[in-house]
């Protein structure tokens, strides 16, 4: 299923307030969770959050993150992301439910391996010639193609293997639909990034929430 961008953003936030990380600031957070969407395609053979990515001068932006957070201009975020909770109607806080493994399994990984870079070299990496938001630019699209980004870190994947030195190393090509193990980016993450997005003729809306995965109010 895909997220709102501001169920994964809130996680994140929650992360950091927990570990006393204190930079999370706009910047920093749209690239945490652009991250993290990218290796959920390539593990997970799906995009982790349902609103596209665009192409803006600076690098890729969730539109509704940025509208969000904007008020906090390069200061660190200092609160959560407000949305409707689809069980109450009541505006909260709202982040991705314990009950989703496969999220907090990469979640946790993600944010172990880029917690301590701020924005501006997390942006850097999204900004590597070649990677999706360079290659949307250059063609003068406004979207990111979530099939790029796909390819991008199952790329990313596959040098990591091949600079462990080792042929099993915990990867493996899934025979049906040729996604990443997600063991490979805990051994030996590459050092880059990418972008990140939804092609044309992809499902635009966020898919419904269910009740294994349904959010839960930040602590």
């Amino acid at each position: 299923m895909a997220y709102e961008p501001s169920f994964v953003a809130n996680a994140f936030l929650n992360r950091a307030r927990e570990e006393s990380i204190k930079d999370v600031d706009q910047l920093k957070i749209q690239k945490l969770v652009y991250c993290l969407h990218g290796w959920y395609l390539a593990t997970q053979n799906a995009p982790l959050v349902g609103e596209y990515y665009e192409a803006w001068p600076y690098g890729p932006v969730l539109s509704s993150l940025y509208h969000e957070f904007k008020y906090n201009g390069r200061k660190p975020i200092k609160s959560y992301a407000i949305d409707v909770d689809p069980k109450t109607g009541e505006d909260k806080a709202l982040m991705v439910g314990v009950t989703d493994k496969k999220f907090y399994s990469l979640f946790d990984v993600v944010w172990n391996r880029y917690k301590r870079l701020n924005g501006l070299q997390l942006s850097s990496l999204a900004h590597a010639e070649g990677a999706p938001w360079s290659l949307a630019r250059a063609r003068g699209e406004t979207y990111l193609s979530n099939d790029e980004i796909r390819t991008h870190f199952r790329a990313l994947a596959l040098t990591a293997r091949e600079k462990s030195g080792s042929v099993g190393f915990g990867f493996s090509e899934r025979e049906n639909d040729g996604s990443a193990d997600a063991s490979v980016l805990e051994t030996n993450w590459p050092a880059q990034g990418g972008t990140h997005g939804i092609s044309g003729s992809e499902k635009r809306e966020n898919d419904p929430i269910s009740s294994e995965t349904a959010p839960r109010a930040v602590p």
